[in-house]
C-alpha cells in the first residue's frame, strides 16, 4: 500500500485500515484528522481548516479504502475542523445536533455579510486577528509558522469556500456497522467547546478526540469549561483507549490525558487564586507559563485562557 502524500499533512497508519492525518506546520490543514476502512463504507473524523486541503484528505481517503468516503464527523464546531467538508461532495455530514446548530447559524452570518459587504470585512478580520497572535510576546518563532498557516487556511480558496452543512445530528451516540469493524461517534457534553465529539473503535481501542486532548500545543480553553472538560477525560480514560489521535499534535497514549489534565488543572488554580481580590486578578493574568507547558507550542493560549477563567469580578 503506498501511502499519500500532502503538503497538508502526513499519513500515519495505526491498524490495518485505520488511519491519523496529522496536519504539518507548514500546511492548511491546521487540525488532525482520521480515516476508518470499515470494510464496505469509508469514514472520515474532522474535515480541517481549509477546503483545499480537505480535497487531499478525500483523495488519501479514497486511495487507501478503494471507495468514496461516505461520511464525515464533525467533532466541534470550531472552524479550523469543519470548513473542509464541501470537499466530500459524496459523503454524509454527521455531527452533534448543537455543532450543527452552531455551524448553521455561523454559516449563516457569514453568507449574509458576504451577501452585504462582499469578502473584504472577512478578509480583513482574518489578518487583524493573526497579526495579533503573531505580536504576542509568548509566541514563538514555531508559533509564527502556525499562525501564518492558521491564516492561509482561512484565506486560500475562500472565493470558492461553501460550507456543507451536517444532515445527521445526534444527541449522545451515533453507531457505524461495517464488515471489517465498529466505530461509535460519541459526545458527553460540552468541555473544549459547546459540544464535542469523539470517534472510538472498539476494537482497534482507537480514540480520534479532536480537540478535548491536545499534545505538544496548549489547548484554547475560552469558549470551552474545564469543569466539563476534566469530567470528560475520566470518561474517555474510561474508555481504556490505546491510541489516542488529538485535535493538535501527534498521535498519543492514555498517559497524554493526564498531560491534558494537569494543564487544565494548572489554570484552575491560578483563577482560583485570582478571585480572591482585584489585585490578585490583575496579577494572575500575568501569571507566567509553567515550566512544564513552557516548551508547549501555542504559547499565547496561556494568557488568553487565564483570561477566559479569571474575567469578571473578583469574590466577595
Amino acid at each position: 500500500m503506498t501511502i499519500p502524500v500532502s503538503r497538508h499533512f502526513s499519513v500515519q497508519e495505526l491498524h490495518s485500515g485505520v488511519f491519523a492525518a496529522i496536519a504539518t506546520n507548514e500546511g492548511w490543514a491546521v487540525s488532525n484528522a482520521g480515516i476508518v476502512d470499515l470494510g464496505d463504507h469509508t469514514l472520515v473524523f474532522d474535515a480541517f481548516s481549509n477546503h483545499l486541503a480537505a480535497a487531499d484528505l478525500n483523495r488519501s481517503a479514497e486511495a487507501l479504502t478503494g471507495r468514496n468516503v461516505d461520511y464525515v464527523i464533525v467533532g466541534h464546531g470550531h472552524r479550523d475542523h469543519y470548513k473542509g467538508t464541501q470537499a466530500f461532495e459524496l459523503a454524509t455530514i454527521v455531527s452533534t445536533r448543537k455543532t450543527c446548530e452552531s455551524m448553521a447559524r455561523l454559516w449563516k452570518e457569514r453568507t449574509e455579510t458576504v451577501k452585504n459587504e462582499g469578502l473584504e470585512p472577512i478578509v480583513r478580520g482574518v489578518k487583524e486577528e493573526f497579526e495579533s497572535w503573531r505580536s504576542n510576546p509568548a509566541t514563538t518563532e514555531t508559533d509564527r509558522i502556525l499562525w501564518d498557516s492558521y491564516e492561509q487556511s482561512l484565506l486560500q480558496g475562500i472565493e470558492t469556500y461553501k460550507l456543507k452543512l451536517p444532515s445527521i445530528g445526534f444527541e449522545t451516540s451515533v453507531s457505524f456497522h461495517g464488515s471489517k469493524r465498529t466505530a461509535e461517534a460519541i459526545t458527553y457534553g460540552g468541555g473544549h467547546s459547546a459540544s464535542d465529539a469523539l470517534l472510538f473503535l472498539p476494537e482497534e481501542r482507537v480514540a480520534y478526540m479532536g480537540d478535548l486532548l491536545f499534545i505538544g500545543y496548549q489547548p484554547y480553553i475560552g469558549d470551552g469549561n474545564p469543569d466539563e472538560l476534566l469530567r470528560i477525560l475520566d470518561k474517555v480514560e474510561a474508555l481504556d483507549p490505546k491510541m489516542l489521535v488529538p485535535g493538535h499534535g501527534p498521535v498519543g497514549t492514555v498517559g497524554d490525558i493526564q498531560s491534558m489534565r494537569d494543564y487544565v488543572l494548572a489554570l484552575q488554580k491560578v483563577a482560583r487564586e485570582a478571585k480572591t481580590s482585584e489585585a490578585c486578578r490583575k496579577a494572575s493574568i500575568d501569571t507566567p507559563i509553567p515550566p512544564a507547558f513552557n516548551s508547549m507550542k501555542w504559547g499565547a493560549f496561556w494568557r488568553e485562557n487565564l483570561q477566559s477563567l479569571v474575567g469578571g469580578k473578583p469574590e466577595s
